[in-house]
């Protein structure tokens, strides 16, 4: 029998599933749609890291969740303005990373220095290309932010996260497990 896997789930409540209600729940998440792309990352994962980085340009924001004075929104598009030498925030779409970490990538060889929170899945091209031994850093996140909308908790991703540290040309990442 293949197991098939539905976030969210126990060990135990995974084996209870019928196939039919477990295909049902694996398609109902495959097609909802990644709400929290636009959510507020919490404070008790963004401040410890402005305190160790002093962020001064949050590069993929909203007017609504931003966290610092200096940001780019869908509107004025990040991915086509200047990032370097400043020392950036990314909180990159959930559902689609890929010119995030591209950017990322560019512009920390121009001098900036980019900290990314991604959604951790290695065995994506995004990952393969961009973060693999292109970020410095990569920090796997013990635990799932518990996103904001609205200054409300809504709730965490559906993946465990990361964060990807870009500060120029590398040749191997530093994997590091972080509270």
């Amino acid at each position: 029998m293949k197991i098939i896997e539905v976030s969210g789930l126990s060990p135990w409540e995974q084996a209870a599933l019928t196939e039919k209600r477990r295909k049902e729940l694996l398609e109902k998440e495959r097609t909802r749609p990644l709400k929290f792309n636009a959510w507020e990352t919490p404070p008790d994962l963004f401040n410890p890291l402005n305190d160790e980085f002093h962020f001064n340009l949050e590069a993929c924001a909203n007017d609504e969740n931003h966290k610092l004075p200096l940001y780019f929104t869908e509107k004025t598009n990040g991915l086509l303005q200047e990032w370097s030498p400043r020392t950036c925030w990314v909180a990159a779409p959930y559902d689609n990373p890929t010119p995030w970490v591209r950017k990322a990538y560019e512009e920390t060889l121009k001098g900036a220095t980019v900290v990314c929170l991604l959604r951790e899945d290695s065995s994506t091209n995004w990952f393969q290309n961009w973060v693999f031994n292109k970020a410095s850093e990569i920090r796997l996140l013990k635990k799932r932010p518990r996103f904001l909308y609205k200054n409300t908790e809504k709730g965490t991703p559906p993946t465990s996260s990361i964060l990807a540290i870009y500060r120029g040309k590398v040749t191997e990442s530093k994997w590091v497990y972080q509270d």
